[in-house]
């Protein structure tokens, strides 16, 4: 029996099925239609894939429409244009450009030029092979069946009601629901397509054109460079958005599809920012050990050659190199004592265990002294003092005061020139008292200077100066209990001045009391 015969006679209403005829690029075949909704051009579930030139642009959805008043059912088709509107593009039904309509008995439909599909009610138990071998014989296009078969069907078990035209409109279109941007540009570079979430995103995107950033670069990647498909990251703003990028060659059409990967970025770079962290305590605790070792292995190297002589050669030592022997013992003490002290400061530091015990002193006569005493510890430099300012009776803790400036002071002679000056200023104005401690020696790098205050760090210029580079680092610290600041301006080769500002309270004694102008 020829498919002329079945679509001329009726037959059993029972039986009859709706289909399409299917004619693209890769031949003729049929569509049943037993579902409810059909996404033609789109491959997904119930999808009907056409292969022509607009099936990557335009998107169409084929509908069956139930109603129960009268058991009769019908297929309306609509056609979404680029941004999810009604629209004429790419579909024909019978000639005529349309945007809803429901299909008749072998209505045909044109999707572009390359594809196109009759709509029949037949005979259910005519099977897809005779339907497609007496097609064969038929030109869909200048076909002139007759048909008598009614535009109606066996009702559904269960009635679907006829959506809405925004619900069709979204159908129409299903990239509109996807919550990631999804972009269209032409080999000219015309925006050809942004779903819901791109328009959205970015707004600013249709005046900006190729020139925002996630268009910049997409025609060299594909005409000159022949890029089918590449993935890339972009940043728009703070945003960090993955950028997967298809040519689709039958269409000559680029598309986007992006995801914000902002967060993972983020998440990424804090863990990368610990590694490195990790690595580098790591490396500076190395570092540290091999300082300590050795800053412990010359003073105790000394000591040892200094007792054999002493036990070995005493007879013969005269009295001058005896006390020279014994000199450098108690430098070699004293040495690793204060090393030792400088680790379990640290360790309270860090602890949070230092102690602060602020008291009243003349802060002026402080620093006198403390400029003697450092002054007695050379004679290769010279170290002046200045001061500006009521200095007298303030609140500061003295213990931790000497710790800073002794150390700041020693460091001034260690990395200066013999023959040195070494400045030290002490300001008293406003509630503040303003410290300076300059030097003519050696400077810090630039790269060193942020880093100088950490735990173990060193500057990278000192060479084989001693040092275990926790100095600065109980320095910073202690100017931190007193709710200082530290700061330093240095040029390499050209010294270095530390500038340390600490607020105090003046205390009030009977003379200062004395001295009082009469209210």
């Amino acid at each position: 029996m020829s498919l002329v015969t079945h679509l001329t006679n009726p037959g059993n209403q029972q039986k009859a099925r709706p289909v399409l005829v299917v004619e693209d690029t890769k031949g003729k075949r049929i569509i049943n239609l037993d579902n409810d909704i059909y996404s033609i051009g789109r491959d997904l579930r119930n999808s009907i894939v056409l292969y022509s030139k607009l099936v990557s642009r335009h998107h169409a959805t084929l509908l069956k429409v139930s109603n129960p008043e009268d058991s009769t059912c019908s297929f309306q088709i609509i056609d979404g244009d680029l941004q999810g509107n009604t629209s004429t593009n790419g579909l024909i039904i019978n000639g005529k450009r349309c945007s809803l309509q429901s299909l008749q008995h072998r209505d045909l439909i044109i999707f572009g030029g390359n594809a196109q599909a009759f709509y029949f009610v037949i005979d259910s138990n005519l099977s897809e092979a005779d339907i497609l071998k007496s097609v064969d014989s038929i030109d869909l296009l200048n076909s002139s069946i007759e048909y008598c078969l009614n535009d109606t069907l066996e009702p559904e078990d269960s009635y679907v009601k006829p959506l809405s035209e925004a619900a069709l409109l979204r159908l129409a279109s299903f990239p509109e629901l996807l919550p990631s941007p999804i972009i269209e540009i032409d080999l000219v570079g015309t925006i050809t397509y942004l779903n819901s979430a791109a328009l959205k995103r970015f707004p600013e995107l249709q005046e900006v054109k190729l020139n925002h950033p996630i268009l910049v670069g997409l025609l060299d990647a594909v005409q000159n460079e022949k890029k089918k498909f590449f993935v890339r990251e972009v940043k728009v703003g703070t945003a960090i958005f993955e950028q997967s990028v298809h040519y689709i060659a039958e269409s000559r059409l680029i598309r986007s599809y992006l995801i914000n990967i902002t967060e993972r970025k983020l998440a990424e770079a804090e863990i990368y920012k610990s590694l490195a962290k990790e690595r580098e305590l790591v490396e500076l605790k190395s570092s540290f050990i091999s300082m300590t070792s050795h800053e412990f292995r010359t003073p105790l190297a000394t000591i040892l050659s200094a007792t054999e002589l002493l036990q070995y050669y005493a007879p013969k030592l005269s009295k001058d190199e005896k006390r020279e022997l014994f000199r450098q013992i108690e430098t070699a003490i004293s040495r690793m004592t204060q090393l030792l002290e400088d680790l379990l400061t640290i360790n309270k530091a860090e602890a949070g265990k230092m102690n602060f015990k602020p008291a009243p002193f003349n802060l002026e006569k402080f620093c006198r002294h403390l400029v003697a005493e450092m002054q007695m510890q050379t004679n290769k430099h010279e170290i002046s003092f200045a001061h500006s300012g009521n200095c007298t009776n303030v609140m500061m803790d003295e213990k931790l005061l000497r710790h800073i400036f002794s150390n700041l002071l020693a460091n001034a002679i260690k990395y200066s020139p013999d023959a040195g000056v070494i400045e030290f200023k002490l300001t008293c104005e406003n509630g503040e008292a303003i410290f300076q401690v300059k030097d003519s020696g050696i400077g810090i790098p630039l790269e060193d200077r942020q880093k100088l205050f950490e735990s173990f760090h060193r500057a990278s210029n000192v060479g084989t100066i001693p040092g275990t580079g926790l100095g600065l680092s109980i320095v910073k610290k202690m100017v931190d209990l007193h709710d200082g600041s530290i700061n330093l301006k240095s040029e390499v080769g050209a010294g270095t001045t530390f500038t340390v500002t600490i607020p105090f309270s003046q205390v009030m004694t009977p003379d200062s009391l004395l001295r009082l102008p009469d209210s």
